[in-house]
């Protein structure tokens, strides 16, 4: 029932993640292999239950509850006797065995611990944000209405109702929050949101690359999973990846197994307005696509470089690592690639490199944004290549946790700092520019 396989992950570092519950177990008592489980006293033993007797020192082993006695048994252990889905495999959970001499620790993944509690969660969680999302279905795009709305993610994530950006203690949240609900957005940033529009205007930056874009097709209320089953047929097992132009969050990587049930799931999330899950301004009415372009990974994972940019001037550079596997985040300052001490989201990686072409990296940032006001662009380096990801001009709507909350400070008053009226900033995008882009991609 359950396999045994090396994780490369440290021990210490799994027992640490916020996200799996532990406590050590004396390993002198009788019978030296113990699992002891959050609201539940019963202790396992893994080798009776998972069959692990040849598990190693410090594997990482897998595996799930399936019908039959054991699985029943293996509920009763945990005290989730309430279960009925004896039928059906319940969510995979994870155990480190560790045989020292001192102790033992078992470690389990959080969504497995009382899974009936958390089943009741979980359910409970989806209707209130459907609720919240219907309510922003029939709510008008005004400030006093997309505030309370809002409010409620950005309470989610940071704990805290915002607080003006004229406030001492505002932070680089607070200020997010409060320009994605104004919807006081110049043509330039509504165009860049497009992540097939941005290309366009990003395109003939020296030292840029382009993921080329293979398709297009546009999506209404009436599009069904036959009609996007049928246009992505010649592309299914090729290195393309697709995604929606219009909101974030979701991809589809082609060259792997593909089955109905995934791009009904993705249909559904592209077919919501990004603009009423969180009242994000900028993607009012936007019209709702879906592209298919050049997968740029080579089989290793991509890091992602996210520059803070303010009006043409990179102040911090976003690291992500692990996005599909094990997400983690380090913030750095720019141009000396300090690391700030600071968990924004996600866990702090060990160990992040600096870019070889760091210097030329930040240089196409900031050209990308010195029409702008405040955004986050979005490079990936591949093979000392540079490509281009996307603009975000509200990161998370504002609702990542921040740990350090002086840094989250002192990063909104170098932006009030920089601050200078609309018209006293110069740029290539002009009106003439923009009516000649409209041309360009048929608005």
């Amino acid at each position: 029932m359950g396999a045994a396989v090396k994780s490369g992950i440290p021990i210490d570092k799994i027992i640490q993640s916020p996200r799996l519950q532990r406590r050590q177990v004396d390993d002198r008592q009788a019978g030296a292999q113990h699992a002891s489980f959050k609201r539940t006293r019963t202790v396992i033993e893994p080798d009776r239950i998972l069959g692990l007797a040849h598990a190693q020192d410090g594997d990482w082993i897998k595996g799930s509850f399936t019908s039959g006695r054991a699985s029943r048994r293996a509920r009763t252990r945990l005290g989730c006797d309430g279960c009925q889905s004896a039928k059906k495999p319940d969510r995979a959970f994870a155990i480190v065995v560790i045989r020292a001499e001192a102790a033992l620790v078992g470690a389990l993944n959080r969504n497995v611990v009382g899974c009936c509690v958390e089943k009741k969660y979980r359910k409970l969680r989806r209707a209130v944000w459907e609720t919240i999302y219907r309510v922003s279905l029939i709510t008008p795009n005004f400030y006093v209405l997309n505030y309370p709305i809002a409010a409620a993610g950005f309470f989610n994530g940071n704990n805290r109702f915002p607080r003006r950006v004229s406030s001492q203690s505002a932070t680089i949240n607070d200020f997010i929050f409060d320009r994605m609900i104004r919807n006081r957005w110049g043509y330039l940033e509504k165009i860049c949101v497009d992540k097939h529009y941005a290309k366009y205007i990003v395109d003939g930056i020296g030292g840029l690359k382009i993921p080329k874009t293979i398709s297009v097709f546009k999506i209404d209320r009436n599009t069904t999973a036959d009609d996007i089953q049928l246009w992505i047929e010649p592309f299914i097992g090729r290195h393309f990846v697709m995604k929606p132009t219009h909101s974030s969050g979701k991809i589809i990587f082609l060259d792997k197994p593909l089955n109905r049930k995934t791009i009904e799931e993705f249909l559904i999330f592209s077919k919501r307005s990004y603009f009423n899950i969180g009242r994000e301004t900028q993607y009012y009415k936007m019209e709702k696509k879906i592209i298919i372009e050049d997968n740029i990974s080579t089989g290793a994972e991509l890091s992602d470089y996210k520059f803070f940019c303010i009006r043409g001037r990179a102040l911090y550079l976003q690291v992500d690592v692990g996005r599909f596997v094990d997400h983690k985040r380090a913030v750095f300052s720019l141009p000396d690639f300090k690391q700030i001490d600071v968990m924004y989201g996600y866990d702090i990686p060990e160990n992040v490199e600096r870019p070889e072409n760091l210097e030329k990296m930040t240089e196409i940032a900031e050209t990308i944004s010195r029409d702008v006001e405040f955004v986050r662009v979005d490079l990936y380096c591949v093979n000392g290549d540079i490509y281009f990801g996307e603009m975000t001009f509200s990161p998370c709507a504002g609702s990542d946790h921040i740990s350090n909350e002086s840094w989250a400070i002192d990063f909104l008053n170098r932006i009030k700092a920089e601050s200078v009226p609309k018209a006293a900033i110069g740029g290539r995008f002009t009106p003439q520019a923009a009516r000649s882009f409209d041309r360009q991609v048929g608005g």
